[in-house]
């Protein structure tokens, strides 16, 4: 869901004005989370969640599939879903009892993605046709946005330096220690290999390799798991035989030599959940293999660098830390608040029966 931030201040008027109509899905004091913005993010989030988890084979199945902290994708959206409605809902309220503002520049922001989508669609008559099949019209939709970008105000005003609830680093390093991973490993492509140029993306063109080349490189990796089990040096069979390199011979991964902080939240930078549930069952100090449609990672577990250690590209390796620092701390305070939450309506958007609507909306 992309939050932008707003200029004009957004009261209790629009939501009870009837702009945004249908029954209340949750309430705090006089704020509603109405029926149409539930819709609205119930397919909204959908889409997403089959764009980045799922794939053409697994779209009917993949809500009782698992993740990595054992819940499934289904439980997974219900609770995010529903978590997103109650942030919106108490940052709408403390966005008026904070008196907060907006950059000048954010109604700017929220018009021209409104008109992109009006472009997109041939203009506002044919996009409300088709937001009309959700329950939503154009004047809707904007109002929404609004009422989402007060989640960053809030959130910058409680947490940002300064705020009446900095985040310290002592909180920093406590989540660091709780959600991070330190991994090393030597690639191998065992499946797929680069051949010379990039495709238009800056990516490696890859071709298959043959059946002869799979089984010497299926044995180039046995052979490392057993040196490896016989005491040699990780380090050494790394520079000698990873074979994830730039074309000047230097890998990515050279920054890092005590490994990479990985999260939980990885799967989505990338990785894949086998991935991560893979490597959040390792021990440290052991080994494993992992191998995906390109490669076999020779997976090392190491013990974590202090926090206070971490060198400014091991620190920068863990994209969005800060958010995902700053997201606990939000959900730590909604924690505490109490909100009405009508189960009734709710249960009109169940993941599996739920259509998803265009991503760009």
């Amino acid at each position: 869901m992309c939050v932008l931030m707003v200029v004009v201040m957004l009261t209790l008027s629009f939501v009870s004005c009837g702009i945004i109509k249908g029954d209340t899905v949750m309430e705090y004091g006089d704020y509603k989370v109405t029926e149409a913005m539930y819709s609205y993010w119930a397919s909204s989030f959908k889409a997403y969640f089959l764009y980045y988890y799922g794939n053409s084979s697994n779209y009917s199945t993949l809500w009782s599939e698992t993740l990595p902290d054992g819940q499934t994708y289904g439980v997974f959206f219900e609770n995010f879903l529903n978590s997103y409605a109650k942030k919106v809902l108490v940052c709408m309220k403390l966005y008026d009892e904070y008196s907060l503002s907006f950059p000048d520049e954010t109604r700017n922001e929220i018009e021209a993605r409104l008109d992109d989508l009006k472009k997109t669609y041939g203009g506002k008559k044919e996009l409300n046709a088709y937001l009309s099949s959700y329950g939503l019209n154009v004047s809707t939709l904007e109002r929404i946005y609004y009422e989402e970008a007060k989640v960053d105000i809030v959130s910058d005003y409680l947490f940002s330096s300064g705020g009446p609830k900095e985040i310290t680093n002592t909180a920093r390093e406590a989540y660091y220690k709780s959600n991070y991973y330190c991994v090393n490993w030597i690639y191998i492509y065992t499946e797929m290999k680069p051949e010379a140029g990039t495709d238009s993306n800056g990516n490696y063109n890859m071709v298959e390799l043959t059946e002869v080349e799979k089984a010497e490189k299926a044995q180039l990796v046995s052979d490392i798991m057993t040196k490896l089990s016989a005491g040699e040096s990780f380090a050494a069979l790394k520079a000698q035989y990873c074979e994830d390199k730039n074309e000047d011979g230097t890998s990515k991964y050279d920054y890092y030599p005590n490994g990479f902080n990985i999260s939980g939240n990885s799967y989505s930078d990338g990785y894949g959940v086998e991935l991560i549930k893979q490597i959040q069952g390792m021990e440290i100090g052991s080994y494993s293999t992992y191998t995906d449609e390109y490669a076999t990672r020779i997976i090392v577990r190491n013990p974590l660098v202090k926090f206070s250690e971490l060198t400014p590209q091991e620190y920068n390796f863990m994209v969005d830390f800060e958010s995902y620092v700053t997201e606990e701390a939000m959900e730590e305070f909604l924690a505490s608040i109490e909100t009405t939450f009508n189960t009734d309506v709710a249960e009109r958007y169940k993941v599996e029966s739920v259509k998803t609507i265009d991503m760009s909306i």
